[in-house]
């Protein structure tokens, strides 16, 4: 159609174009072709180009040149090859623009529809309308480490029916940005291949802002930041969809944060993926952070986060449904400095996170600082519902709650799984929490922990183990609470309602309003001798089918004390090898208040140890063994031996098969 050579000084100027935009070039090989071997500008101007074997638009600058501009108004078309082509060895700018006033200006090609290549000194910007490839990708940027920055910027429909919808290859200077949004949010990428590729070997940050973008063999969106780079941002509003890949794609090596957000005002913005949903990998030394609303994967995790040795803090935040039907829902993975942050909630408490294996997974390594989740819903297929690995310094914090007590956790294995290793408190509550072979909940504090605590104010249980264990090696106490206001909160398991074990400084505080041991004890509770005294009170009923319905075993310092008992005098103990056992074999006072208790052997068995200080027993209901000794009191240290069983109406009672009251004194006061 055109063909332009020069060599001189002086700019290379071609103009196709009207004030009615509708001048044409029609061309059966290159429409229009350009070559600037000189030392000026080149600059093509034009309306409408079509071309049938080759590109619509070809254009070259030498490395005398200066500055390359290409702009179209109308549609730039090539059946077989590029829509527009130019590549720029100069000293200026290479700058394609592609658009008129109502948005409708499109370039296409059979191969590309627009393809860039900056080996000069300047910065590329590419912003068009709206591009088509056919073999090709819709739009290519690349540039040289000689260049400056490349920018993308489309505000339609940019697509590709088997290459990538925008590619980029950037080793610049300055930034690579790629912008694929309007204000009515309806700008897309589509890609036969990905929908969005970005590397950037360059020396300048990568941020990539998008509307809706969908891939098909490979990511929707890929974004791959190397070591000199200075961030990565991936912001969407839309839809980002992959029927074969990954959803989001990042990587960063460089220096400064690495940012993906898909999230929008109205909370529908979402990932959908046959693989991972968002797949996040910073090797680089600033933080990490997530933020989606709802995002589905098939094969792999709904969210995948890694952040390495170098990086700062890692936070996830998601406020919709987070579901993967073969992964992890959430899989965060933290081996820098700061804390790791997990959040999966909104307003109206249904927020979801949901994977065929685990719901939630978190590790922090030895380098971070606290570890916290906070979720309204989580659920696991086959696996655990959260787990926590924490090896941090600052602590452990799971909280699975909503205001109204409908939070839950529903697992084929653990439900909860909370794990403290290297410092600092760990604090789990919930709400309701299900699972089938694992625990309800199981915690524990190691190493140079302070205190674990433990509190569920609704309905904690296990179809094939302990409701709630909790193991605690810190400094602190060790608290369960499971009550509620209505004293309906209830902790039950297949082998064991409640178990608690302190390995070292500390109190054992038990609070419960109803449990059930299953075949196993109700309430087991254990103080070594750094201990400093441990308390169960209960307010409901406490039962099992074949242990103790309460064993409480005390070697430290401070006193042992037994409290199961309500205002309307209606609490029960329940148990079968017997109703309560306590041993006390440390340094303070026993005491044990009941309302009801019964057992086939002993309703009540306690033993105060030699160095222990007083032993109490005070019954205002009823205490019965159907096979052996009602009460079995047995003390050997200094302070009385109490025993009483009355009430105001006269009618507690104490009714044992072998004995009512056997009371055994060898302390040093009186019985």
């Amino acid at each position: 159609g055109v063909n332009a050579t020069h060599a001189g000084s002086g700019d290379l100027d071609v103009s196709v174009a009207n004030a009615y935009g509708n001048a044409q070039v029609i061309a059966n090989q290159t429409g229009i072709n350009v070559d600037n071997n000189g030392t000026g500008v080149t600059s093509v101007t034009a309306n409408s180009v079509t071309a049938t074997d080759g590109d619509a638009i070809y254009v070259n600058s030498a490395a005398s040149t200066t500055s390359l501009s290409v702009t179209t108004t109308g549609t730039v078309r090539s059946t077989n090859e590029d829509g527009i082509e130019a590549s720029h060895d100069g000293t200026g700018n290479l700058t394609f623009t592609a658009t008129n006033a109502d948005g409708d200006a499109l370039v296409s090609g059979g191969s590309s529809g627009n393809y860039a290549r900056n080996r000069g000194t300047g910065s590329a910007y590419i912003t068009v309308n709206n591009a088509s490839g056919g073999a090709g990708a819709g739009i290519v940027g690349t540039t040289s480490a000689t260049s400056g920055a490349l920018t993308i910027t489309a505000d339609g429909t940019v697509q590709s029916n088997s290459g990538n919808g925008i590619g980029a290859i950037h080793f610049g200077s300055g930034d690579l940005s790629i912008t694929n949004a309007n204000a009515a949010g309806d700008a897309q990428v589509m890609g036969g291949a990905y929908g969005v590729f970005a590397r950037n070997g360059g020396s300048g940050a990568t941020v990539l802002e998008l509307n809706s973008v969908s891939g098909g063999a490979g990511s929707a969106v890929y974004a791959d930041n190397l070591g000199a780079t200075t961030g990565l941002t991936i912001t969407a509003n839309g839809t980002i969809e992959s029927t074969q890949g990954d959803g989001i794609e990042a990587r960063h090596s460089g220096s400064g944060d690495l940012g993906v957000s898909v999230a929008n005002a109205y909370g529908n913005a979402q990932v959908i993926a046959n693989q991972t949903g968002i797949k996040v990998d910073n090797n680089g030394t600033g933080a990490t952070s997530v933020t989606a609303d709802n995002v589905t994967a098939t094969d792999g995790d709904a969210i995948y986060v890694n952040s390495g040795a170098s990086t700062t803090s890692l936070s996830v935040t998601t406020t919709g449904t987070v579901q993967s039907t073969n992964g992890n829902g959430i899989d965060a993975r933290h081996y820098g400095s700061g804390d790791l942050t997990i959040t999966a909630t909104n307003a109206a408490g249904d927020a979801l996170v949901s994977g065929g294996d685990d719901g939630i997974f978190a590790n922090g390594a030895t380098l971070s600082g606290a570890m916290t989740i906070s979720a309204n819903n989580v659920r696991s297929s086959n696996e655990v519902g959260i787990a926590a690995l924490h090896y941090g310094s600052d602590g452990l914090t799971v909280d699975v709650t909503n205001a109204d007590g409908t939070g839950d956790v529903t697992a084929a294995k653990t439900g909860i799984f909370a794990s403290n290793s290297n410092g600092g408190a760990v604090q789990v509550t919930a709400n309701n929490v299900t699972s089938t072979t694992g625990a309800g909940i199981s915690a524990s504090n190691n190493g140079d922990g302070t205190s674990l605590t433990v509190t569920a104010n609704g309905t904690v249980r296990s179809d094939g183990f302990y409701g709630i264990t909790a193991s605690h090696d810190g400094t602190g106490d060790l608290t369960i609470n499971a009550t509620n206001a209505d004293g309906m909160a209830s902790v039950s398991g297949a082998n064991g309602g409640i178990r608690a074990d302190n390995e070292n400084g500390g109190a054992i505080i038990i609070t419960a309003n109803n449990v059930d041991g299953g075949s196993g004890d109700a309430i087991r509770a254990e103080n070594d001798a750094a201990g400093t005294g441990l308390s169960i009170t209960t307010s409901g009923t406490v039962q099992t089918t074949s242990g103790y319905a309460i064993e409480a075993t005390h070697s430290g310092s401070g006193d042992l004390t037994i409290a199961a008992t309500n205002a309307d005098s209606t609490a029960q103990v329940n148990g079968f090898d017997r109703g309560i056992s306590a041993g006390n074999t440390g340094t303070g006072a026993t005491s044990i208040t009941v309302n009801t208790v019964t057992a086939v052997g002993d309703a009540i068995n306690v033993d105060g140890g030699a160095n222990t200080t007083g032993l109490v027993i005070a019954v205002t209901g009823n205490v019965l063994s159907s096979g052996a000794d009602a009460i079995d009191a047995g003390h050997e240290g200094s302070g009385d031996l109490t025993i009483t069983a009355t009430n105001a109406n006269s009618d507690a009672q104490v009714t044992g098969d072998f004995r009512g009251i056997l009371a055994l004194n060898n302390g040093s006061d009186a019985l």
